[in-house]
């Protein structure tokens, strides 16, 4: 959860918070793949690494692809009385 949580690839962030980011998910990193030696062993341990880092990648894409899709949905309620700016921002953050 902390790997997902401090992802540094947040558009908008200044430099020096993306690498304060950036160091905190490496050392998180590093307490995982030393849980799982420990809970797996040094043979499964980095497959089972692995195989979570990998889950972190689908969950960015489907974060995009949602995100994607909201946007379709959301351009109906736009210049609305249902339109939220936050919301706007948000989803227009290019």
């Amino acid at each position: 959860k902390a790997i997902v949580c401090s992802d540094h690839a947040i558009i908008g962030l200044a430099e020096k918070a993306r690498e304060a980011l950036e160091k905190y998910q490496t050392a998180c990193r590093k307490t995982l793949m030393s849980l799982m030696l420990a809970r797996k062993g040094p043979i499964e341990g980095p497959r089972f690494y692995s195989e979570a880092l990998l889950l972190l990648s689908t969950l960015r894409k489907l974060t995009l692809f949602k995100k994607e899709e909201s946007k379709l949905q959301y351009a109906t309620w736009r210049n609305t009385m249902f339109e939220c700016p936050i919301f706007d921002e948000i989803m227009y953050e290019d």
